[in-house]
């Protein structure tokens, strides 16, 4: 049994960026490859040297030279696949045309495809191909460029121009993209010098944003009563009237959830999402779960966090008796030990996730076998 205040249930999966495939055809892309793969190497990557098995030869593999480890494929396609469904990030030393017509099948979503670079054998151009922004594709092609001193290509419209790329700053501010679609549509309004607003509830990236200096980005202090064509917006709110604007999440808020013996998952489920709807809070905010050590054999509850993809951090009643609460329960008291489960619980999670300004923003909410209270850093609007 996990110990108070220890996480359980499904975690994020962690970034597979660090891992690389190199794949060459012919002996001037195996020897740049064994090159490329060092200096990567050199740098903390987890590099894979992947080489046609007819370069194989016993010369090859006895050399004691950098393709000594080397792995042989037959053909490219089953270590592509490999490397799409592992979110492994490629390195092509081959013609652009065989890597696309290779690739094509296995292409999802920019949210969900590795980084694809393309070196022809000389070593004179690395071409950011996939996955440019959030893959990574870019910064991986620069990073290769510098190593063997060639030239990056990389073509993404805002990198060309020299605006923000949403999906990058987004992603080292640490927020999640409600819709990629909409990354799109603000793109665009800048690359056509439209008005673009944003709203920094919550989130870090306006200071990102105002380093560009456009003066097409116009920064708000409240939220606009109604909608403005194209927006950013960084917070916990879901706001639909603002119908075009990129709704940028941090995810921050701690749900505390008490529950009667046996609740299931769906009930579960359908009792935060109707709690979120009514306060107009976004699902994808929520980072982690929290409840009471005697809840731990719960099945509904953790089936609910596994859905939801997020942790669970459970304490003891003694660590929850020392928050205070607003709404104490003299019937949780009885059956529980402890006036409080669910403000106390969330409380403590965002207290501990290092947020000293940490307060109940939704406070306790009853749902038929289910209570929950969700916390979370102040707003900064």
């Amino acid at each position: 049994m996990p110990a108070p205040g220890s996480m359980t249930a499904l975690s994020a999966t962690d970034s597979a960026h660090n891992r690389i495939f190199i794949l060459a055809l012919t002996p001037d892309g195996m020897a740049l490859g064994g090159r490329v793969q060092r200096l990567l190497q050199s740098t903390g990557a987890n590099v894979t040297l992947w080489l046609h098995r007819t370069l194989l030869t016993a010369e090859n593999c006895c050399s004691g030279g950098d393709t000594a480890a080397a792995k042989g494929f037959d053909s490219l396609s089953p270590v592509i696949k490999q490397a799409f469904e592992c979110n492994i990030d490629l390195v092509c030393i081959m013609a652009a045309g065989i890597v696309v017509r290779s690739i094509a099948p296995f292409i999802k979503g920019k949210d969900q495809d590795p980084a694809v670079v393309v070196m022809d054998e000389a070593g004179r151009f690395v071409i950011s191909l996939l996955s440019g922004h959030i893959g990574g594709a870019n910064d991986l092609a620069m990073k290769v460029a510098g190593l063997i001193n060639a030239t990056p290509v990389i073509t993404t419209a805002s990198d060309v121009k020299g605006l923000p790329a949403l999906d990058v700053l987004a992603q080292k501010a640490g927020l999640v993209i409600e819709d990629l679609k909409a990354v799109k549509r603000v793109q665009s309004a800048l690359l056509r010098h439209k008005p673009v607003y944003v709203l920094n509830e919550l989130g870090g990236i306006s200071e990102s944003l105002r380093a560009y200096g456009l003066d097409n980005l116009h920064f708000l202090d409240n939220l606009p009563v109604v909608g403005h064509e194209t927006g950013i917006y960084a917070g916990f709110r879901t706001m639909p009237h603002l119908k075009n604007w990129l709704m940028l999440r941090p995810k921050e808020l701690a749900v505390g959830v008490g529950c009667n013996r046996g609740t299931e998952a769906g009930e579960i489920l359908s009792a935060i999402k109707k709690i979120f709807e009514r306060f107009e809070f976004s699902l994808t905010c929520i980072k982690t779960f929290a409840s009471i050590d005697a809840k731990q054999d719960e099945t509904g509850l953790l089936e609910a966090a596994n859905k939801l993809r997020v942790e669970i951090v459970w304490y003891s009643k003694e660590q929850l008796k020392e928050i205070k609460t607003p709404n104490p329960s003299s019937t949780v008291e009885r059956h529980m030990g402890v006036a409080s489960v669910c403000e106390a619980a969330a409380l403590l999670t965002a207290r501990n996730a290092g947020h000293m300004n940490a307060r109940l923003l939704i406070p306790k909410q009853k749902a038929g076998n289910v209570t929950v209270a969700v916390a979370g850093p102040c707003s900064t609007s």
